[in-house]
């Protein structure tokens, strides 16, 4: 699916989205698909806290996301927040961008240190949509 797909997913299950940036012709792709993509705790934590878009360079749609990214050096990941309100990059706000050569323990340091410092916008924003609805309930009976 497309990157608006990915961020209205996140935006329902209250997950960032990990944007993955794959050029072909990079052997720091190459690497990042082979030993960090089946490192265990790295996709333990995409399934539990992220809605993963990964792209080739290949496509138009991932050429444009990494142009609005302002990235050079592969592989790029990029942490993107859904935000309805938000004006740029597809109703999404940039919460982190690593780019270049990362191991499989850099590349689950980094999204734990993600998880650490901005989880908890997520929790809130899910916090509020619950007592929205429960106040929603309360006022129909």
């Amino acid at each position: 699916g497309s990157l608006q797909d990915a961020l209205n997913q996140a935006g329902r299950e209250y997950k960032f989205v990990l944007v993955y940036l794959h050029s072909d012709t990079d052997e720091h792709s190459r690497e990042f698909c082979r030993d960090v993509l089946l490192h265990r705790p790295f996709t333990q934590m995409l399934r539990d806290s992220f809605v993963l878009w990964a792209a080739s360079m290949r496509y138009a749609e991932a050429r444009a996301v990494r142009r609005m990214l302002r990235a050079s050096r592969f592989p790029i990941l990029a942490v993107l927040r859904s935000r309805s309100s938000a004006a740029r990059l597809l109703n999404s706000e940039l919460v982190a961008l690593k780019q270049g050569a990362v191991s499989a323990r850099e590349a689950t340091s980094w999204l734990q240190g993600v998880l650490s410092r901005f989880g908890i916008s997520l929790t809130t924003a899910r916090i509020e949509r619950e007592e929205r609805e429960a106040a929603r309930q309360l006022r129909e009976q």
